[in-house]
């Protein structure tokens, strides 16, 4: 498993990540921001695995991003597929001990919270959303690994292990990973780490640069011969 150490880019676009946000918090008015916004780690692989997985992965972070009093909303498909109801979940709930606070219809996410206000609102209610298995390809494809309430020491480690831990998710491990990308909700994406393109270069020309020499060689041995024979023709005149 990869140190802290093994990564300085990470401290790197951390750091230049924090600038950014220093800056907008200059020139935007504060209600605009996030309160508490939430560093992503990007993640792009060689080769799509042929058959997409809709498991969710539990990835260890050393510095948490929520906490026991942390409101969650759960989201489920109620489509006419579905055999969930919210009867059911709410059972369910309460038979693991599972504290949901809002238990939301897919169908009423996609009607009543299409204004990008109301989509706000819903995003600041919540800490953490939870969904069924359906929804999950409708997720972004970004990891939550980090928030801006932390030390930068807290951000990199979580980063780092979040790295380490993608990665051994990865079927082939790192000869499948081609990149990860660190970003805010709203910055750019900047690379804390990029694979070493393949390259199979065939070195051409060495054959020919010997050969080259030689027919050189041939010349000048011919243009040699040539000056010795036009002297002894000389001579004989």
């Amino acid at each position: 498993m990869a140190s802290v150490g093994s990564f300085p880019t990470v401290q790197k676009a951390v750091n230049a990540l924090l600038k950014w946000r220093n800056s907008k918090l200059q020139t935007e008015k504060p209600d605009l921001l996030e309160s508490d916004e939430f560093a992503y780690l990007v993640l792009t692989l060689k080769k799509i695995p042929p058959k997409a997985r809709v498991n969710a992965y539990k990835v260890p972070l050393p510095n948490p991003l929520h906490s026991q009093l942390s409101e969650l909303c759960l989201i489920y498909d109620d489509g006419p597929k579905s055999n969930l109801t919210k009867d059911f979940i709410q059972k369910k709930i309460k038979a693991e001990n599972i504290p949901i606070s809002k238990i939301l219809k897919l169908s009423k996410l996609k009607t009543d919270y299409v204004p990008f206000e109301a989509k706000r609102k819903l995003l600041h209610s919540y800490d953490m959303f939870l969904v069924d298995r359906r929804i999950v390809p409708l997720l972004p494809n970004v990891v939550r690994v980090a928030k801006l309430s932390m030390s930068v020491d807290e951000i990199v480690e979580n980063v780092v292990a979040a790295i380490n831990g993608i990665v051994d998710i990865v079927p082939k491990k790192w000869r499948d990973v081609r990149s990860f990308h660190l970003k805010f909700l709203e910055s750019l994406a900047l690379p804390v780490y990029q694979a070493v393109p393949d390259l199979t270069l065939k070195i051409e020309g060495a054959k020919s640069d010997e050969e080259g020499k030689e027919a050189v060689k041939e010349v000048v041995k011919s243009e040699s011969k040539g000056l010795k024979s036009e002297k002894v023709s000389k001579k004989k005149g």
